[in-house]
């Protein structure tokens, strides 16, 4: 065993090596955080909201009892009375947002219209700094919303759900790969 004297410098130098752990995590959320802001900072308004579970002054989350959704967007900024989401996406900027984005942002809407009591006319998608897109939040949208939130309870309902893309590199991302028995085989892992 170790000498007696070595112990506290042991236990000294793990509960250093800890807090420098520590402070890192933290200095890497604030760097994420700043970051966040500043791309706000290009949307006009104020932000009222963060998401990653952080509200100011708020719940960590935004909830719809009547839809039964629950999600944080990103932001929310107030701008000329209104309460606008915003979705930031990182990686490959598409030609046009992907209905995907389109949806999760309708989501936000419809999640920002039940806390606030108030329908945003429209949320924002940017993608980076290289494009940002107005979504316009309508009764076409609610309804997309909650057919596609009946189409995925009745899925779930079901238990015989299938793998619904031929994408090699969304697959690979995907945070249940290893469990999935339709995962595409040519993909790389990386989840």
């Amino acid at each position: 065993m170790w000498p007696e004297p070595l112990i506290p410098i042991v236990i000294s130098l793990v509960w250093l090596l800890t807090a420098v752990l520590l402070f890192r995590l933290g200095l890497k959320y604030y760097e994420k955080v700043k970051t966040k802001r500043a791309a706000m900072a290009a949307a006009e308004g104020t932000v009222v909201y963060v998401g990653e579970g952080k509200a100011i002054d708020e719940d960590p989350a935004l909830f719809s009892h009547r839809l039964g959704l629950v999600g944080a967007p990103d932001s929310v900024v107030e701008h000329e009375g209104h309460f606008i989401p915003v979705e930031l996406k990182t990686g490959r900027v598409p030609k046009g947002p992907l209905f995907s984005h389109i949806l999760q942002l309708a989501a936000y809407c419809a999640l920002v219209e039940e806390k606030y009591g108030k329908a945003p006319p429209y949320g924002l998608i940017q993608y980076g700094k290289a494009a940002e897109f107005e979504i316009e939040y309508n009764d076409d949208q609610r309804r997309l919303l909650e057919d596609k939130l009946k189409e995925m309870r009745g899925a779930l309902k079901s238990k015989d759900v299938h793998r619904n893309h031929n994408r090699p590199g969304k697959c690979a991302g995907c945070s249940r790969r290893e469990g999935c028995p339709e995962r595409l085989e040519g993909a790389p892992s990386g989840a």
